[in-house]
């Protein structure tokens, strides 16, 4: 700015020295003089502008030499990291061709897969990584010597990138095994059964069965809880209920060997809930799988657990459910009983008989027929109703 102003100055007195120069234009000596001063204001006037031009592209390339050394600076820092990066830091990194042939990786690759990995295929470093490469998929969990990778995969450069999150995909596991689980225990008609038995041998065969439910549940680190004398409450998590699974809930098979050898009807039906939901709501849904048991014929276990279609185990495994009812099994088990134990089967049906009780009588025959004892049907048509 100061030089501005002197600029301005210096401009302003070559005008007024300029102006009495023409005024004394005819008269030599006093001409010559404003010329003269006027002339060095003049070039004081060039040299100031001058100088304050060239100051600014002093400092202009000051700043320019300034930025680019520290575009240098953060170059070489940038470059320092991307060595580090590719050599040092826990990221593998793969680089293959299109044959899915390895190219180059880093040292930490190599340790990690424990291979040089050159010239070799990209399947040596987990199976099948080809298959979800040529997929064209960005993002893969592959399992390495027990280690856990996440895989994000430049599909444009040929690049893949492993993290190892072994340690997150551990806690996710653990969680998931913690995951409350509920099942509701149901000793069908197990009271009926008993009816037969003085009170000492009843104590001894609910004791039986109430005892292979208990070490079962022991086995699995259940919490195990009487609901009411025909039903029980078991209380654990997802990582034990893995494990019944795998064991196809082999007690129902106990419960059935104990009833079978004891003549019993007794069976077991299990209802199998495992949400990650509120405890009230996770009992409900345990009762909704214990009817589906029942409604299905029971003597099976539901199993209903979050994101996943139901299982069922046990005598009934099929998934259609069925509309025969734990008392429609009892029954007919029952009469299957008397039909196996009799040596005369005669099958009957009410008088004014209908179509109805026609069909019936047929179907009880033929079940008597099917083993292979010698059964008759007795009716007479003159007391059959005129639709028959």
């Amino acid at each position: 700015m100061k030089k501005l102003i002197l600029a301005l100055i210096s401009l302003t007195g070559t005008i007024v020295l300029g102006y009495f120069a023409s005024r004394y234009y005819g008269n030599l000596v006093p001409f010559i003089i404003f010329v003269s001063v006027a002339v060095v204001f003049l070039v004081c006037t060039v040299v100031i502008v001058m100088s304050y031009f060239n100051t600014k592209n002093v400092e202009k390339i000051n700043w320019l030499e300034n930025r680019l050394n520290a575009w240098n600076s953060i170059s070489h820092h940038v470059s320092a990291a991307g060595d580090e990066a590719f050599t040092k830091l826990p990221i593998g990194i793969v680089v293959y061709d299109s044959n899915l042939e390895v190219k180059w990786a880093n040292e930490y690759s190599k340790k990690a897969f424990k291979s040089n990995l050159i010239n070799n295929s990209i399947d040596v470093i987990a199976d099948n990584l080809s298959e979800d490469i040529l997929a064209g998929r960005d993002k893969m969990i592959i399992s390495v010597f027990e280690e856990k990778y996440d895989v994000l995969h430049n599909v444009e450069n040929h690049v893949l990138y492993f993290f190892n999150v072994t340690q997150r995909e551990e806690i996710i596991k653990r969680y998931d095994d913690r995951i409350q689980t509920i099942a509701i225990v149901s000793i069908d008609n197990l009271d009926e059964s008993l009816r037969k038995y003085d009170v000492q041998e009843q104590s001894t065969l609910r004791g039986q069965i109430l005892g292979v439910i208990s070490e079962w549940a022991g086995a699995n680190g259940c919490l195990l809880e009487t609901l009411s004398s025909d039903q029980l409450l078991v209380v654990f998590d997802k990582e034990s209920l893995s494990k019944m699974i795998e064991d196809k809930f082999n007690v129902l098979n106990e419960v059935r060997e104990i009833s079978t050898k004891n003549h019993l009807k007794a069976t077991m039906s299990m209802g199998v809930a495992c949400y990650d939901v509120e405890a009230d709501e996770l009992v409900n849904l345990a009762k909704n799988a214990l009817e589906l048991a029942h409604k299905r014929g029971g003597d099976q276990v539901v199993v209903n657990i979050q994101n996943e279609k139901v299982k069922f185990f046990g005598g009934n495994t099929n998934a259609v459910e069925k509309n025969t009812l734990v008392e429609s099994r009892i029954q007919t088990m029952a009469l299957k009983e008397a039909i196996e134990e009799s040596s005369n089967i005669l099958v009957m049906c009410h008088e004014l008989a209908d179509c109805d009780a026609i069909g019936s009588m047929l179907g009880i025959w033929q079940l008597a027929y099917s083993t292979n004892k010698n059964a008759k049907m007795v009716f007479d048509p003159k007391l059959a109703d005129i639709t028959v």
